[in-house]
């Protein structure tokens, strides 16, 4: 919109283009330009990243359970009874006192399970799971219930 400030007259209207008067529109190309305009870049193109030859490592099979039991450091308990009386889980240890050598050691702990009050004999100080097993075996005679336990 124009603006008219007062005493001055009204501005006229500009013409309308006379297209028909001037013929086609001309079409710009680069050849019309003073300077060439150069070619739009292409889209950038993600080559593939170029990776070394895979080289597969595969590691030694699992250790077998025997060797597996035996690392040094790891100990073993075997519970030999879980008895409702201290005297009674004490009794077990005693019968099996000729086998608990050092460094092995017995003891006899409370425990609930749930809402039974037991006692617990062990023997502890094996070298390995597999030790405590053997123990458990040659046990069997004394100890009906015994299982092992790090």
């Amino acid at each position: 919109m124009a603006r008219v400030c007062a005493g001055a007259a009204p501005a006229a209207a500009p013409a309308a283009p006379n297209v028909a008067a001037s013929g086609p529109v001309p079409v710009v190309t680069n050849a019309n330009l003073a300077e060439p305009v150069p070619p739009p870049a292409p889209p950038p193109v993600h080559a593939a990243k170029s990776h070394p030859p895979t080289t597969h490592v595969f590691a030694p099979p699992p250790a077998p359970p025997a060797q597996a039991a035996a690392r040094p450091g790891v100990r073993a308990v075997a519970q030999v009874a879980a008895s409702a009386s201290a005297k009674d889980a004490q009794h077990v240890l005693n019968e099996l006192h000729a086998m608990i050598t050092p460094p092995l050691t017995s003891s006899v702990e409370p425990a609930v399970v749930g809402a039974a009050h037991l006692f617990r004999a062990s023997v502890a100080g094996f070298t390995s799971m597999e030790a405590a097993k053997a123990f458990c075996a040659r046990a069997a005679s004394v100890s009906k219930t015994c299982w092992v336990h790090r």
